[in-house]
């Protein structure tokens, strides 16, 4: 029926309040704050666990050359990885639905179709 169609369609219309774009610009800015985040502690992560960890298995605690394939440093290099990837996630979400999405309401769709 029509008054079921447009109950559905409402369910999946996004909130008028939840459209700020002002709010949506922090939402970015938080996702850029996670890739800084996982960055900056992959980054720690080499300096202070990664390095130190590699010159205390060096033999006879001779010279030590950093080995990028080890399984400690993949762990380190994960925080970015992973890091990076949600903050991409977050900002391609916010885009897409909150900031160039337009606003299409229920009496806009009836007209349409």
């Amino acid at each position: 029926s029509k008054a079921e169609n447009d109950y559905r369609l409402s369910l999946l219309q996004t909130p008028e309040e939840e459209l700020d774009q002002k709010e949506a610009r922090t939402t970015i800015r938080y996702a850029l704050a996670v890739g800084v985040f996982g960055i900056a502690m992959t980054t720690i992560m080499l300096i202070f666990y990664v390095a130190p960890y590699q010159k205390a298995l060096a033999p006879n605690g001779g010279e030590s050359r950093f080995n990028w394939f080890t399984g400690e440093a993949f762990f380190a290099y994960a925080w970015a990885a992973i890091f990076v990837f949600m903050a991409w996630l977050m900002r391609r979400g916010v885009r897409n639905e909150y900031i160039s999405k337009p606003i299409l309401r229920i009496e806009d769709r009836n007209e349409i179709e």
